[in-house]
């Protein structure tokens, strides 16, 4: 009975959350469209310059202000009850995975205030890529958000071992990530994730020594083909795909004191994460690095 009343109250607040958007739509575009014209679509994109979370304290909308190449500010309202009460789910990215700076893309419904709402019609969506730096070690790389994109989660000691190992990253896809978070006594595998590792390099080697150094860090034994020369972010690099549960691809790069190894693991080719790799890849870059 409890978990009936439960699941009641989830629906509940869906509904009263898609009534208070639709209401807050609706308040906003009345006022500017006389003998009942047809709400006015807008796509855009630009990048965050402001995320106001204030009123969503109220069940008010959170606003995400957004800045176009040609130097124009638009407002983006988002529901508080989060991308769920929307007409289209899988392509909103939820206002609190938004920060200053993201690359935005948007499509919604225009207010007389210029409010943009991408809630309320299956053309809509919210599409945001953010960019990752860290300054500790000096690199930096854009990844998409969202219920289409990947979480984020760094500093995980538990990818390596190796003595040299400081400092390790994944990009998990969105879905992937929430299924893992269901608690189960099945066994199940990992899903294909992106992956980075960061080791010291004080023998200062190049990528090839390295590489040949450290097969079981590096994926030497499983490498499919001969390794070829690459350049990333522009520093020289190894490339190469190793086999294993899914092929990854896979990329050793030295900068400074350290050396960088970049995995993205894949089931073809056509894969969305195998594609939003090389993306990764192509716009991998290296900033001033310190403690």
């Amino acid at each position: 009975m409890k978990i009936v009343k439960y699941c009641i109250a989830l629906v509940c607040l869906g509904i009263v959350g898609f009534v208070l958007v639709h209401s807050f739509v609706n308040n906003k575009t009345k006022g500017g469209q006389a003998g009942g014209e047809e709400s006015k679509q807008i796509t855009l994109s630009g990048v965050v310059t402001e995320v106001d979370r204030e009123q969503m304290m109220v069940d008010g909308p959170g606003l995400v202000t957004i800045k176009t190449q040609e130097g124009a500010l638009h407002t983006i309202a988002l529901p508080s009850f989060g991308r769920n009460t929307c007409v289209v789910q899988d392509t909103i990215t939820d206002v609190y995975a938004v920060e200053v700076g993201d690359s935005v893309r948007v499509r919604g419904e225009l207010g007389v205030d210029n409010l943009i709402v991408p809630c309320m019609d299956s053309s809509h969506y919210f599409k945001v890529t953010g960019m990752y730096t860290n300054t500790q070690y000096g690199f930096t790389f854009p990844y998409v958000k969202g219920p289409q994109g990947y979480v984020l989660q760094d500093n995980f000691s538990t990818l390596s071992s190796s003595t040299s190992f400081v400092y390790g990253l994944t990009l998990t896809g969105s879905a992937d990530y929430e299924f893992l978070q269901k608690e189960t006594t099945d066994p199940r595998e990992d899903p294909p994730m992106i992956r980075m590792y960061v080791y010291k390099n004080t023998l200062k080697q190049s990528p090839s020594v390295w590489i040949a150094k450290n097969p079981k860090e590096s994926l030497r034994g499983g490498v499919i083909a001969e390794p070829t020369e690459a350049v990333i972010g522009g520093a020289n690099a190894v490339h190469y795909v190793a086999d294993g549960l899914y092929a990854t691809d896979t990329y050793v790069v030295a900068h400074g004191d350290y050396m960088y190894m970049l995995t993205g693991s894949y089931i073809d080719t056509q894969s969305s994460i195998y594609n939003d790799f090389q993306n990764i890849i192509r716009a991998f870059g290296f900033v001033q690095a310190g403690e």
